[in-house]
């Protein structure tokens, strides 16, 4: 060989072993990387006071379980928090503060005030755990971890046209937007259901209940479903039901399902207000569910917060539970990176029902993950003999095992109720 070739080739084995070592180096690089912590900023959209701000305490304390579970596995979540203090005004200037801030936004307001400005957010996902519009999940970058309100409606028509079979069904709503919304899927759920509403009655928050809880008695209701906005409006028409001594059946939109709303009512009424349950819907039910888990979930809010969890609280852990999986999964917290890692999410199980995914369905919800849940004043109260519990210190939420559409291996279940 010549000199000239012997240049050649030592020249090219230079160029291969140096391309080979950038490979390598890629390649570790990689490796390297997934060993490192990676660091997410959620930015938390809620409340302190007004509507919506009894729950703010389980916004907070849930994310932060999530977070210190999410750190065990190189997750370190940052929150920034976007609290609007109950103040309308505030909702755009909160929400608009949080852009290119975060990496991910999670809602845990009812209020749909909230809606138009998150619009604005874009380019990172945006998880909803109490507000269930039924259009939320158009946007291509929205996720829902609270049932819809056609699922709700659909839930509560099923269950007392065809478990229950009432005949005499009265509907309440008052005339917030939530209140509108909930008046139209509910009217059309009886009517799928075979059992168009009685009468639809609504009022002003703040006005007249004595009329339209009177009329309902009147017309010998056997259920009244109540689709209103603010616990305290709801609980005014407990109040009202229980001095009128009407005996029908009250069923509560889920957005009621609160230790304070319950509070509120049971310390206003008799023990015998409760003997049939005061009913609500909500997600935290489904026969596939690891009890333990779910319960033990609840615990550990309690010893660490000092204080009762809302039945809510699940969906707000599992919302940064899924994005704090979506980065591990990615290896990355870019916005789009969370995206597709949360679309392929597949029966996650974090506080909750187990939550599914895709690129055509961001409802982390479906029908058959909804129970009813019953409120008694206490576990030796008709209707109170269902599990799993949560005592709100004025009795208990508890699952109507017969609301669930129980597979063959569960159905044993039923026998307890």
């Amino acid at each position: 060989m010549t000199h000239s070739r012997i240049t050649r080739a030592a020249a090219i084995a230079v160029v291969v072993l140096l391309a080979l070592a950038a490979c390598s180096s890629k390649n570790g690089a990689k490796k390297s990387a997934a060993k490192h912590r990676l660091t997410l900023r959620v930015g938390l959209v809620y409340t302190t006071s007004g509507d919506g701000g009894d729950l703010a305490q389980a916004v907070l304390g849930a994310t932060k379980l999530a977070a210190d579970d999410a750190a065990k596995d190189k997750v370190a979540i940052s929150f920034v928090q976007g609290d609007y203090a109950g103040q309308p005004g505030l909702i755009a200037k909160t929400v608009n503060s949080l852009k290119g801030k975060v990496d991910a936004v999670v809602v845990g307001t009812p209020d749909p005030a909230v809606l138009p400005p998150l619009a604005g957010i874009t380019g990172v996902p945006v998880i909803h755990t109490l507000i269930g519009n039924d259009d939320l999940t158009r946007r291509s970058n929205v996720f829902s971890l609270t049932p819809s309100d056609n699922l709700e409606a659909e839930k509560m028509a099923a269950y007392l046209v065809k478990v229950r079979k009432y005949r005499r069904i009265v509907l309440i709503s008052d005339t917030t937007t939530f209140g509108k919304t909930g008046k139209t899927v509910i009217e059309n759920a009886l009517r799928d259901a075979g059992r168009a509403p009685l009468r639809s009655l609504t009022f002003e928050p703040g006005g007249d209940i004595h009329t339209d809880v009177s009329e309902a008695g009147q017309l010998n209701a056997d259920a009244v479903i109540l689709w209103v906005f603010s616990p305290s409006e709801a609980s005014r028409i407990v109040v009202e039901v229980q001095h009128m001594n009407f005996s029908y059946q009250l069923v509560l939109s889920g957005n009621l399902a609160t230790a304070t709303f319950a509070k509120n009512a049971s310390a206003q009424v008799t023990p015998v207000a409760f003997r049939d349950g005061m009913l609500s819907v909500g997600p935290w039910a489904g026969p596939w569910f690891d009890l333990r888990r779910i319960i033990g979930f609840y615990t550990r809010f309690q010893t660490e917060n000092s204080a009762q969890a809302p039945v809510q609280a699940a969906a707000m852990y599992d919302a940064v539970a899924v994005l704090a999986k979506a980065a591990r999964d990615k290896g990355a917290v870019d916005g789009q990176d969370l995206i597709a890692g949360l679309e392929g999410i597949k029966n996650f199980e974090g506080a909750g029902v187990p939550v599914s995914f895709d690129a055509n369905d961001h409802e982390g919800i479906a029908l058959d993950d909804l129970g009813m849940y019953g409120y008694t004043k206490d576990q030796e109260s008709m209707g109170g003999h269902y599990f799993p519990d949560v005592d709100t210190g004025g009795g208990f939420f508890t699952i109507d095992m017969s609301s669930l559409d129980l597979p063959a291996k569960y159905r044993f279940l039923l026998s307890k109720v």
